[in-house]
């Protein structure tokens, strides 16, 4: 398998090292502290029955697909619902296999691809298999779903919704040298996503307010998560990366997607003169309020309750899911608590040093980054071979009144060829890891 540059995997394995442990996205560091958590509810376990239905099987003809991140359902169609995945790798595997497992023999080859797709049927039996979808290229070797115009980048779909039968999706835009930070943020509308994907009718719109990292100023993401709201689709949005990102928000009539304009009439969610929040056409990146309560993240669900909203995150760099709930979007948030702890092998820790106190120099481009270090003593920060990101709500799955989710796990340290090791010797490594609620959600007492 030849190593690519442009590909997240890669750069989680290259970037997401030491120094990214301890110098995550342009904080100051004092060392690695403790994160304090709210009690563990336990409220969610595997699903092996919905696992079945995500994980790897062999194809009938030509590469299997092995595994892809980002994975967000969304509803296409009378009982269809199209999932979205992130880079995704391509192989051979077994569905023959001991002790109850679903697939086994996993042989990776060729190259990582992007994004793919997948197509989900429901029934009254239940969930179909997740069958999934790429072009090929003009050798029959599988390639993205969703290209950009600039050759050479590369787009990661992180979050969607249909909007009067098309389908609607937030994308990072990525360059080779850009890493895991995007260089833009785009709207792709589908015109026809129920039909063969070499078929797709796609437009492509740049996201305004969209802002770069950069070693002077936070960067501003637009691709957390979509929703309907009334009238207009929320943009969730993340202002800074890693342990010091906020959630902010941005929302888009669904009227205007109809027949997407050239420029997109985007409104934000800021601080006015008078320093009350309100929409704003006005875009100012230092106005934009920061949502309390919930902390910034790059990929999302949030699913309406009769109560008002809800939504799960993995805090960054931990190994469990907590359930944030509020009356509104725009807050207050409160942490409900842990309500599933990532399980061994995925949170097996290691002990690895850490640079002492730095700052990032010059334009981060995720090469990996550059530290001062001074004659100190080195930190120890307790990080895991495995990273847990991305928990998504799949409602749709679940039996009225619960709720389903799936996360992504991926190499923290390493190679890529670790990670080729990791998919061909530990199963479920880089499928989505699906869960079903297993107890009721007790609201906090602030919720209430």
């Amino acid at each position: 398998m030849r190593k690519r540059k442009n590909t997240r995997l890669a750069y989680l394995h290259r970037a997401a090292s030491t120094l990214l442990v301890c110098s995550l996205l342009a904080i100051e560091l004092a060392g690695c502290t403790a994160i304090a958590r709210p009690p563990t509810t336990g409220a969610f376990a595997p699903a092996p029955e919905l696992q079945a239905r995500i994980d790897p099987r062999p194809a009938a003809y030509g590469p299997a697909w092995l595994g892809g991140d980002v994975a967000a359902s969304i509803r296409v169609g009378e009982q269809k619902w199209l999932w979205l995945f992130g880079d995704t790798l391509f192989g051979s595997v077994r569905d023959s296999c001991p002790d109850g497992q679903s697939y086994c023999g996993v042989k990776v080859a060729g190259e990582m691809v992007n994004n793919t797709i997948g197509l989900q049927e429901h029934s009254p039996a239940g969930p179909g298999l997740v069958r999934r979808f790429w072009p090929k290229t003009s050798d029959g070797a599988p390639a993205a779903v969703f290209t950009p115009a600039t050759p050479g980048h590369y787009f990661w779909p992180l979050a969607g919704t249909t909007v009067d039968g098309a389908l609607v999706v937030l994308a990072n835009e990525n360059s080779p040298t850009s890493g895991l930070l995007p260089v833009a943020n785009v709207l792709l509308r589908v015109e026809n996503p129920l039909a063969p994907t070499s078929q797709w009718r796609v437009s492509q719109h740049a996201l305004p307010g969209f802002r770069a990292e950069t070693a002077s100023q936070s960067g501003v993401s637009w691709t957390t998560a979509l929703l309907r709201e009334d009238s207009s689709l929320i943009l969730v949005g993340s202002l800074g990366n890693g342990t010091e990102s906020a959630a902010v928000l941005a929302r888009l009539p669904v009227a205007a997607l109809t027949e997407v304009a050239p420029e997109l009439p985007v409104e934000w969610w800021q601080e006015g003169a008078d320093g009350v929040p309100a929409w704003s056409r006005h875009y100012d990146a230092a106005a934009l309020v920061e949502i309390a309560g919930l902390p910034g993240t790059s990929e999302a669900t949030f699913v309406r309750t009769s109560t008002g909203w809800e939504t799960w995150q993995i805090p960054a760099l931990r190994y469990a899911i907590h359930h944030y709930k509020a009356a509104t979007l725009a807050g207050p948030w409160h942490d409900e608590g842990v309500v599933y702890e990532i399980p061994a092998p995925w949170s097996t820790p290691l002990r690895h040093s850490c640079a002492g106190r730095g700052r990032l120099r010059g334009a981060r481009t995720f090469r990996p980054p550059s530290l001062r270090r001074p004659a100190t003593s080195a930190l120890l920060c307790r990080v895991g071979k495995y990273l847990a990101y991305a928990p998504k709500a799949h409602p749709e799955l679940a039996p009225e009144g619960g709720q389903v989710l799936s996360y992504n796990v991926n190499v923290f340290f390493g190679t890529l060829a670790d990670a080729v090791h990791a998919a061909e010797t530990q199963p479920g490594f880089y499928v989505p890891r699906m869960l079903r609620a297993a107890a009721p959600i007790r609201p906090s007492p602030e919720a209430r």
